[in-house]
């Protein structure tokens, strides 16, 4: 991987824990150089030097970047990945703390049924990571090869940590080689599987979990759209489990 897409991939995975676009690449900056200036973060992060002093001000707030003298003049560094880690595990532990509060006040779920759009992969991401926080039990209709070809590693991270979590899967997936071999160590990873003929052609992936249906757009549409309704989340569990019943084993 050259060094422009390996940034590219911490960005966008210090985005996914909690940080800005601009926070990310100035964090990497710091870490790489070291004790620094603002002159050669905004040369290292290019992000502009006129915008580097509020967002960094706001790390420093928020403890991803220390300060230093040398001599008269103030320096920079960034926290080591460790203290990171532990920054964030903070801001996690916060929100479980105000969950109940939240929930709460929180008058949209109560009043209507929720839909909500994910853009890209990064999108897709936060639904899946929904997905981990929340079920118990997924059913769901998919064609295994897509999940690989644009979901990359995140997919066997996001099946490591369904397993380790426990959570088993009932899926229906387009016949193919790799859905032949889904079901073959289906067991071992916490999955039953049905498969549907090739005449049946899609390219997506449908979740259901508790009251909410995820669908996943894997062609020219990269996004992902959530439902939150129990009557329709019951609906499409029912229509699975008419197809699964249908199918042979």
């Amino acid at each position: 991987m050259s060094t422009f897409n390996t940034v590219r991939m911490l960005v966008s995975a210090l985005q996914q824990v909690g940080l800005n676009e601009k926070q990310a690449k100035i964090y990497l900056a710091c870490l790489e150089l070291g004790k620094t200036s603002i002159k050669e973060i905004a040369r290292k992060s290019e992000v502009k030097r006129t915008t580097i002093y509020d967002v960094i001000d706001e790390m420093i707030k928020e403890g991803i970047i220390k300060t230093a003298s040398e001599g008269k003049k103030k320096r920079f560094l960034a926290v080591n990945p460790k203290e990171l880690k532990i920054i964030i595990k903070q801001r996690e532990n916060l929100l479980e703390q105000i969950l109940p509060k939240l929930a709460s006040i929180d008058n949209v779920s109560k009043t209507k049924p929720g839909i909500y759009f994910y853009e890209g992969t990064d999108g897709m991401k936060i639904v899946l990571a929904q997905v981990l926080n929340e079920a118990k039990e997924i059913l769901g209709f998919s064609s295994a090869e897509d999940h690989f070809a644009n979901l990359g590693n995140y997919w066997p991270n996001f099946l490591k940590n369904r397993i380790k979590k426990k959570i088993p899967v009932k899926t229906i997936l387009k016949d193919s080689l790799k859905a032949q071999e889904r079901k073959k160590i289906g067991r071992q990873e916490l999955r039953e599987v049905k498969i549907s003929p090739k005449s049946y052609d899609h390219h997506s992936l449908i979740m259901i979990w508790g009251d909410k249906i995820a669908m996943f757009s894997f062609k020219k549409e990269m996004m992902a759209i959530v439902i939150e309704s129990k009557e329709l989340a019951q609906s499409q569990r029912s229509m699975f489990y008419l197809i699964w019943d249908l199918l042979k084993k």
